[in-house]
């Protein structure tokens, strides 16, 4: 994408993720060994999304969650610091703002934190949850989600448009 892009509408989520690892991808120089991060509460598309852009099965990595379903960023980053150990680069976080499962939503702040000091692409999958944001106790729960680089919203999900006939 061009340095002033901005928003980008896709087709729906699964392509978005596409979209968005493909600019983490070239957001860290096209690495030879890259490898992606997301928590194992993460919805199934974006592992098939990590695969349709290339990255090989044993870099796809699922990062451990805490009783209360968030991403456990202590195994975040050992994880990483392990990847980086064996001459793999960490080209994204993808983080959850509501998963379909359970409706957990991770600690965005503290992810974008982490990767802003590992200059790591930050991607947050709100396909679910994202649409919250527009009360007031959704953005406290959502803070930090200004802070992505890239983030999946669907609105079919949050606002049920799929169900909204005329008849």
């Amino acid at each position: 994408m061009p340095e002033a892009a901005g928003e980008l509408f896709t087709s729906g989520s699964s392509a978005a993720s596409v979209e968005a690892f493909v600019a983490a991808r070239e957001f860290a120089h096209n690495p030879e060994r890259p490898a992606i991060h997301m928590s194992d509460q993460t919805h199934q598309s974006l592992v098939r999304a990590a695969r349709v852009v290339g990255i090989h099965p044993d870099r796809i990595r699922k990062i451990r969650s805490d009783t209360s379903f968030s991403m456990d960023i202590a195994h975040l980053r050992e994880t990483v610091k392990k990847d980086i150990a064996n001459g793999c680069t960490p080209i994204v976080v993808v983080a959850n703002a509501g998963t379909t499962s359970t409706g957990c939503v991770d600690l965005l702040d503290a992810i974008a934190d982490f990767c802003d000091t590992h200059n790591i692409w930050f991607h947050i999958d709100a396909a679910y949850g994202g649409f919250a944001c527009i009360t007031e106790r959704g953005r406290k729960i959502l803070r930090g989600i200004e802070r992505a680089h890239s983030i999946t919203l669907d609105g079919h999900k949050w606002f049920f448009s799929h169900t909204n006939r005329l008849a």
